[in-house]
């Protein structure tokens, strides 16, 4: 993504890369949002009580996954921490899990 802009440099492309990194930022937070969310609703707080339950980016990026995504066009975000012997129902966890996370971005 950075790559082709440096190599490719135009207005066009810069353009599209200031639109293109909210974008990213945003979808990043809100899929491990959703993670949290799905945890919480579980019985777990422990994602919720150490602050990764929010839309803010900062909580969530991961220095190396994000240099990587801008770089080659890949990356990761940081994974939300669960702590499975506080879900209710364990068996019930990770179907609604992927639920969430299939309607983020």
């Amino acid at each position: 993504m950075l790559l082709q802009l440096l190599f490719n440099f135009s207005l066009e492309a810069l353009l599209a890369f200031a639109l293109l990194l909210p974008a990213l930022l945003f979808s990043l937070s809100a899929h491990e949002c959703a993670h949290a969310f799905a945890a919480y609703k579980q019985g777990d707080s422990y994602a919720r009580n150490t602050g990764r339950m929010t839309l803010n980016p900062m909580k969530h990026l991961d220095p190396i996954g994000f240099i990587a995504m801008m770089l080659v066009g890949f990356g990761w975000a940081k994974p939300v921490p669960i702590v499975p012997g506080n879900f209710r129902n364990i068996k019930r966890y990770f179907p609604i899990r992927m639920r969430k996370e299939s309607f983020s971005p």
